[in-house]
Parts: structure tokens; C-alpha cells; sequence
């Protein structure tokens, strides 16, 4: 067997090899930087006309300027550019566009150009090249048997054969090739020092003059950088900057400090220019440069190592340059800065504060202004404005002596109407309800019995001459006024996270002589606390059932089980519809209740019910507060609900209000609970007593408004801040999220104005309801008297429910900002829409169904999507999108 020779390229030739790679690769970046940056334009996303259930829909994109490479400081930052593709997130329906960062794009452009480019290179490079120099090399290499090298072998016979060029030459193309695939590598590692050298580079293989200025930092006030130096130095010198908390990558202390040295005098020699992401990098790099040198001395100091020398002297001589050039810098930042922004505090004021003071050491001082002075200047403000107990926002009320009286009791027990007994004989009072619908019945009642009653909700208002009785939802209650006696309903409500701050605000602050609580049991004891922290009296009036519940342990047939008078319970207003088409299907009249009907529908379904036109009702849960109808039997067909996050079971207290709806004093002396699955739960839910509430919620006191901050920032701090233990503060998360949408559509107003916006009354989660609300606010800014009228864009249920909430909100935006309001269109509107809706619930919902948005095909009422599956399986996987220029 022949022996092989193996060729290999020598150190020195790999070298070469590297270099010159190296040179052309930078060279081909710096150009393709160049030419993207002259050549390419940045767009943006315009998507209001974007339909997602619409196949054919395109994105426009809209151009908002060309690349300036000052301000890509590092490549990380370096651009990016749409693919032009869209994907889907299936769980949430969510459409994100895709992107690709420039440094893919060069890579894959540089790479191509250099592949394309390889023969031209190769033999470049092999015109520069003494082969004899590498033959030695060869020989000698050849003899070496323990290399873990791998060269490319030949046998004796092919050497004698082949010039040794020619495999020298294979090889060279080898290593050339294999170095061209690191490119993406050399991009990521483009350091912010080497980005302008290599824009310049790439400006002069193409011949074209650097087009771009950047200026250095300089000083622009030597009294705040001397306030600055004194603080950093100040700071650095304190014993207690030397703590176990800076930890040191090594052991290696010495070798540590070497590199730091370095690293300083870099910093100390660097020019930082006046782009924002310069100025901030410097000033990280200096400081964790000083934090870095402390640890080394914290390390030191514990004796781990007795060859640590500290402090080092020559460090110690750099220190005091690079602390006035970081204070320089920050300067620079700051006075910046209190150009563009009102009311920035001084450097005083800042060290006022000691999460300020200890932050210097290690953060930038517009960090420090924007996430630690604010929060503690906004916190100190917050503390002088409002108490820390709630109870002490309502003096007025406090001067009272308030006499309560709790009426405790289950769903169905009687509560409500002797407190509306005790309402009826009174000179003045006011009724304070969970559900516009029941203060509107309320209204009714008095009215009918002779008491003048006026009517206040967030969509409407009747207003009553000579009336001393008021009818209103919770959150509308007039604090201003003195009553003889209030009655406040469904008081449980209180724990609610969302709406709770309503009950709290209405117990605390309402100025009744007499009030009057409906409680369900687990809400007495957090009322009783309630009122004691208030001083004021109070008596318990416990109600209980004049007709027997009963749970029937049978699983309930939608098919073959239905009866007169039953209500059938379900989660969602798509089961509601389906479940009422299948029942009208077969011929079985139906009355329909979900959160989404019209109250003037509603009533109208509850009317029929009652006067016997329909035999059995199909509800939400809607039905559990309130409102009594004449229901023998409550089925729950389904057992879990969709609470806004998750799909979890019915609690116990949510089993037991809706429940309580079945049996009726005068027409059913029992009522009865069923089940058409997991009846276990229903049943434990009914016999399990449910636990006390333990905390009540507080909303944002609106004297809070007068501090002159960002809204947001002040609902964040506020929600931070501690309060009496009785209390915890409301969600905000509404709040902050309809805020963030003015601040995208560029809609400034001041604090009082941005609340009242963000407190009206609309159902956000109609993107038509939602649009709407914006363009009002716009038409505000714009002083416009007169809002534009809703339109009603079809003629489906879920076009007309979606009018009836645009009709609700054009009513209260204007009324509560005092704009005209066209009340007779109003009102025939409404009237005509809710007549629409109900007209489909009686006469339509079992006849027709909803449609594919695409194809046209009929769709089942609980169908979970706009459009079938086939449509779109089709559109998910076999149609393309682009982008529109």
C-alpha cells in the first residue's frame, strides 16, 4: 500500500489567509452598509382598514424617512425591514408582521457577493503567493506522524503527477470559501466603536464623501457637573459601596485589575458623541468599570486572596478623569433633557430622596429622574392630597351620624323590596343599583306608585320634575346631596375587583340619614367592619326563603327534560343563541337574556316571560342579579364559565345567586335546581356556605388629578401605595390600556379631561364601539359641539347590538362633556333598534343563523369563528400576503 502525502496549510499561510479574508469581508460590509443606507427607506404599518377575517385585505405601508447611520449606534440596533409576510397567533387570534433584521439581510447579501466572487478572489490571493516556500513546508510536514490534523491526503503516485500548485491551490480555495461562512459571526460582532469606522470605510471603496456629521460631547454647565463629581465621588468613597452584594467574575484578581486598567484608559481617550445611545453606553461602561474595581477591593478586603494589592495606584489616579467625564456626560444628558421636559428637578432635589442617592453609583441620572425621582416626588404629592385611610376622602359625610340597617339574606329572600318599603315612605332618598335594567324597574315602581322617581345611569337620564326620589346606578351616585334614606343593592359586590370601588365610595361618602345594605351572607362581615371604621350605627335584618330549594339529582336532557317555567343557564351569548334557536326549532317558546341586549330588549324578553308569551328563558348569568322572574326551575347546561382570563367552574357564590332565581312566592312554592352535567358541583356549591369576603376596593380619588405628572404614571403609583388593611386598590389595568390608545393617536388633554375619557361607560371590547369612543375624543380636542351620529353598518344581530352601545356612548360622552345631544333621534333610534333585535329573538332566531364571512355558508349561533373552517384553512395555509406600497 502506497504511502499518502497529506497537504495542510502552515501557521503562516493561515494566517495570510485570515487576513485577507478578513479584509475583503470587512470591506464588502462596509459597502453593503453604505448602499442600504443611501438606497433603502423605513416604513410603517398602516392598518386601519386591515380586515382580518378578509383574505383579500392588503397592509399598507407608509414611508416615514431614510436611514440616518447615527442613529444605529450598534448593530444590535442596526435596523430591521418587513418580509412582507404576517403570522398568525391561533390561540388569541393575533396577527404580528414579521421582520428581518439588517444584519440577516447583510449577511445573506455579503455572503452571496463574496460567493459569487470566490474565483476572482482565489486567484487574488494566489498571485501573492511562494509556492516553493510552501513545498518545504510540505515535506517536512508529511513526516510528522501525530498531527490531528486532517489535509487533504494524496498518494506518491498523484503527487508526482499533479503539480503541488494545483493542490495548494484546492485547499487555499477551501479555507477562503469556509471563512466566507462566518460573515453572519463578524456582522454580530460589529462593536458601536467599529460601526462609523466601518461607514466610513464603505463610503470610500465606493468613492462617495461621508455624508453624516456627529458631534462630540462637551461641557454645558461646569455647576452641575461640579454637583455631579462631588456626588459620584462622594458616593464611590462610601464604606458602604464595599458590600457582599458586588460579586467578582474571578478569582483571578490581579489579571482583573490589569484588564480594568485598560478598559479606563479606553474610556478616559474615547470621544462620546451626542447620540442619546452613545452618551448612555459610556456612562454604563464607566460606571460598572468602578463598580467592577470596588469589588476587587471587596474581595480584598475579606482576605480571599493575599497577593490582592488595593486600592491599585494607578487605577486610583484615573478615577477622579473618568468621574468628570462621566459627570461631563450626564450633564450633557440632563440639560438635554430639560429642554424637551417641564418641570425636571434639580440635582438637590434629586438627593432628597435615597433611592435617588444610591442609584447615582451605577445608573444614568435620566433613569434616576424618570423611575425613581417621579415615583417618590408623585408618592410624596399622593400622601399630602389623600389620607391613608379612604373613609377620611368623605368629611362630610364623617360629620353625619349615619344610621345603617344591613338586610342579609340568599338570593330571592326579600331584601331589596323592604328596603324599597322604607324608600316609599321617605321624604327623599335614592336608590343605588348594580344593573342599569333594575334601576330602570325601580324607577318604574315608584312612578307607579305614586312616588316621583328620577332616573340616572351612565347611558341615560330621566329627569322628573318635583321628584325627591332618584333611581341610579352605583357609579352614578350624587355625593353633593343629602337624602332621607338610601338603599344600596347587591352590597357583595363590594370584593369585586373591577367594579367594588363603587359600593365602597357609596357606603362611605353618601349623605343619607338611613341607609339601607342588601348583602348577600358572605358580605356582612366586611360590611359591619365598613361601617365601624366610619363610627357610625348600625343593625342586622336577616331574611330568609319563603320557598324550599331543591337540588335534583338527575342529569338534565335538553332533548326530552324541558318544562314550563325553567330557565336554562349557559356562559356565553353564541350558547344562549344556539341553545334558543334549537328550543324555537322545535317549537318551544323562547325568551333570550345575555349582557349584550339592549336593557329596552331585555325588558321586553323578561316581559314576555312574565305575561306567559314564551315558556321557558335561556340566559347568562345575567339573570342571577335582581331580577325576579317567575322561574320554577334553574338548569345549569353548562358548569364552567370564561371569567376574562380562563375558563374555570362556577364558585359557590356565583351557583347560589343564580340559583336563588328558581322558586317564586305567590306562583311556585319550590323551586328546583338542575344540572346537565357535573351536578356534584352544582349540588356542593348550593350546600356549601360561602366564604366571607376579606377585602373591599378603593378607586382613584380624583384630587389626584392636580398633580401635575402623566396619568398613568400617577394611576401606577397610586395603585402602589400602601392604605389601610380594610382596603386594596381597584384594577386599573382598563384604565391604563384605553390611556395608552389616546397616547398612540397622539391625543394630549390635560388630567381632568384624560379621566373623564377613560370613566366613560362603553363595552371596549367592540372594536366598533371602541373606534368610535376614539374619534370622539379626537372630535373633542378639536372643539367640535356636536358630535357626528352613529351608523349602523348591517343588519345582523351583532350589527344591531353593536348601533345600540354606539347609540349609548354617543349619549354619555356628550352629556358628559356638555355637548349637544339630538335626544329625539335618540331616542326613536333606540327604540327602533331595540324593536329590530327583539323582532330577530322572536321571530327570526330559529329560521336563520350566522354566515361565513367568506364563502357565505351557514354557520352554527356557537360557531366559535367569523368564518368556517374550510375558508379558513384555506386562507391560513394557502394564501400569501404582501405588502402594499
Amino acid at each position: 500500500m502506497q504511502e499518502k502525502f497529506m497537504c495542510v496549510l502552515s501557521d503562516e499561510m493561515e494566517d495570510r489567509v485570515n487576513r485577507f479574508t478578513d479584509n475583503i469581508i470587512r470591506n464588502e460590509i462596509a459597502k453593503q452598509i453604505v448602499l442600504y443606507i443611501k438606497n433603502k427607506k423605513r416604513f410603517k404599518v398602516k392598518e386601519e382598514k386591515y380586515d382580518y377575517d378578509d383574505n383579500k385585505s392588503k397592509i399598507k405601508m407608509i414611508e416615514i424617512g431614510s436611514f440616518n447611520p447615527k442613529e444605529y449606534e450598534t448593530c444590535d440596533e442596526f435596523m430591521w425591514e418587513p418580509t412582507g409576510e404576517i403570522k398568525h397567533e391561533r390561540r388569541r387570534r393575533r396577527k404580528y408582521y414579521s421582520y428581518i433584521t439588517i444584519k440577516d439581510k447583510l449577511w445573506k447579501i455579503v455572503t452571496d457577493e463574496l460567493n459569487g466572487n470566490l474565483a476572482n478572489f482565489i486567484e487574488e490571493f494566489l498571485g501573492t503567493i511562494d509556492f516553493q516556500e510552501e513545498l518545504i513546508y510540505q515535506e517536512f510536514y508529511i513526516k510528522v506522524k501525530n498531527s490531528k490534523r486532517k489535509p487533504i491526503d494524496i498518494t506518491e503516485e498523484e503527487y508526482r503527477d499533479i503539480e503541488f500548485s494545483k493542490i495548494f491551490s484546492m485547499e487555499i480555495e477551501s479555507y477562503i470559501s469556509s471563512n466566507f461562512w462566518d460573515v453572519e459571526e463578524l456582522i454580530e460582532d460589529i462593536s458601536t466603536e467599529e460601526f462609523y469606522d466601518i461607514y466610513t470605510l464603505g463610503c470610500k471603496e465606493l468613492g462617495i464623501n461621508t455624508d453624516y456629521i456627529v458631534d462630540m460631547v462637551s461641557s454645558v454647565n461646569k455647576k452641575v457637573e461640579k454637583e455631579l463629581v462631588n456626588i459620584l465621588k462622594e458616593k464611590y468613597t462610601s464604606e458602604k459601596i464595599y458590600n457582599p452584594s458586588f460579586r467578582v467574575k474571578t478569582r483571578n484578581i490581579p489579571s482583573k485589575i490589569n484588564k480594568l486598567k485598560g478598559k479606563i484608559d479606553k474610556l478616559i481617550d474615547r470621544e462620546v458623541t451626542t447620540t442619546n445611545k452613545s452618551m448612555i453606553l459610556f456612562i454604563s461602561m464607566a460606571k460598572e468599570c468602578i463598580l467592577e474595581y470596588l469589588a476587587c477591593g471587596n474581595f480584598a478586603k475579606r482576605g480571599k486572596d493575599n497577593n490582592v494589592e488595593f486600592p491599585n495606584a494607578y487605577i486610583e489616579s484615573k478615577l477622579p478623569e473618568l468621574i468628570n467625564k462621566i459627570a461631563m456626560v450626564e450633564t450633557y444628558i440632563y440639560e438635554e433633557y430639560k429642554k424637551i421636559h417641564k418641570g425636571v428637578p434639580s440635582i438637590k432635589e434629586l438627593m432628597k430622596y435615597k433611592d435617588c442617592q444610591n442609584e447615582f453609583t451605577s445608573n444614568n441620572i435620566i433613569f434616576i429622574i424618570e423611575n425613581l425621582y417621579v415615583t417618590q416626588s408623585t408618592k410624596e404629592k399622593i400622601s399630602k392630597l389623600i389620607p391613608l385611610n379612604p373613609k377620611e376622602e368623605y368629611p362630610k359625610a364623617r360629620r353625619m351620624k349615619r344610621k345603617f340597617t344591613i338586610h342579609v339574606g340568599e338570593t330571592n329572600t326579600g331584601k331589596t323590596y323592604s328596603s324599597l318599603e322604607k324608600l316609599k315612605s321617605s321624604g327623599s332618598g335614592v336608590y343605588l343599583s348594580p344593573l342599569r335594567l333594575l334601576a330602570l324597574e325601580v324607577q318604574e315602581k315608584l312612578n307607579s306608585d305614586g312616588i316621583p322617581c328620577s332616573l340616572s345611569t351612565g347611558e341615560e337620564e330621566n329627569i322628573i320634575s318635583n321628584a325627591n326620589h332618584i333611581s341610579s346606578t352605583v357609579e352614578k351616585v350624587d355625593l353633593s346631596s343629602i337624602y332621607d334614606i338610601c338603599v344600596i343593592d347587591e352590597c357583595q359586590m363590594i370584593g369585586d375587583t373591577q367594579r367594588g370601588f363603587a359600593w365602597t365610595r357609596a357606603i362611605l361618602g353618601v349623605l343619607a340619614k338611613e341607609v339601607h345594605l342588601c348583602t348577600a351572607p358572605e358580605g356582612l362581615d366586611i360590611l359591619i367592619k365598613l361601617i365601624k371604621e366610619c363610627n357610625d350605627e348600625y343593625e342586622v335584618v336577616e331574611h330568609v326563603r319563603n320557598t324550599k330549594l331543591v337540588f335534583v339529582d338527575k342529569n338534565f336532557n335538553l332533548k326530552r327534560d324541558i318544562e314550563k317555567g325553567d330557565a336554562l343557564i349557559v356562559f356565553s351569548k353564541k350558547k344562549v343563541l344556539a341553545v334558543a334557536s334549537d328550543l324555537l326549532n322545535r317549537g318551544i317558546k323562547t325568551s333570550v337574556i345575555y349582557g349584550a341586549l339592549p336593557y329596552a330588549t331585555r325588558k321586553g324578553q323578561f316581559q314576555r316571560f312574565l305575561n306567559g308569551d314564551t315558556d321557558v328563558v335561556v340566559s347568562t348569568d345575567a339573570i342571577g342579579m335582581g331580577l325576579n322572574l317567575p322561574i320554577k326551575r334553574i338548569i345549569f347546561l353548562e358548569t364552567s364559565k370564561f371569567d376574562g382570563e380562563d375558563v374555570r367552574k362556577l364558585k359557590d357564590h356565583e351557583i347560589k345567586q343564580i340559583s336563588g332565581r328558581a322558586g317564586r312566592k305567590g306562583i311556585y312554592d319550590v323551586g328546583y335546581v338542575l344540572s346537565a352535567q357535573n351536578g356534584n358541583l352544582i349540588e356542593k356549591g348550593l350546600n356549601t356556605e360561602v366564604k366571607p369576603i376579606k377585602e373591599i376596593f378603593t378607586g382613584f380619588p380624583e384630587v389626584l388629578l392636580d398633580i401635575e405628572e402623566d396619568l398613568s404614571y400617577i394611576l401606577k403609583v397610586w395603585e402602589d401605595m400602601p392604605t389601610s388593611r380594610l382596603y386594596h386598590k381597584t384594577d386599573i389595568e382598563r384604565d391604563l390600556n384605553l390611556i395608552q390608545i389616546l397616547k398612540r393617536a397622539r391625543i394630549n388633554v390635560p388630567n381632568k379631561t384624560l379621566l373623564r375619557m377613560i370613566s366613560i361607560p362603553f363595552s371596549e371590547k367592540s372594536s366598533t364601539v371602541l373606534q368610535l369612543w376614539l374619534e370622539y375624543c379626537q372630535m373633542y380636542t378639536k372643539k367640535v359641539l356636536n358630535l357626528k351620529r352613529p351608523d349602523c353598518e348591517g343588519k345582523e344581530l351583532e350589527d344591531l347590538e353593536d348601533y345600540y352601545k354606539c347609540l349609548d356612548l354617543y349619549y354619555s360622552f356628550s352629556k358628559n362633556f356638555n355637548l349637544y345631544i339630538d335626544l329625539d333621534w335618540l331616542s326613536k333610534e333606540k327604540l327602533k333598534t331595540a324593536n329590530n333585535i327583539n323582532e330577530i329573538l322572536i321571530n327570526s332566531l330559529g329560521k336563520s343563523s350566522r354566515s361565513c364571512k367568506k364563502c357565505g355558508n351557514k354557520l352554527a349561533w356557537d360557531y366559535p369563528h367569523k368564518i368556517c373552517s374550510e375558508c379558513y384553512n384555506d386562507r391560513h395555509y394557502n394564501t400569501r400576503y404582501y405588502y402594499k406600497y
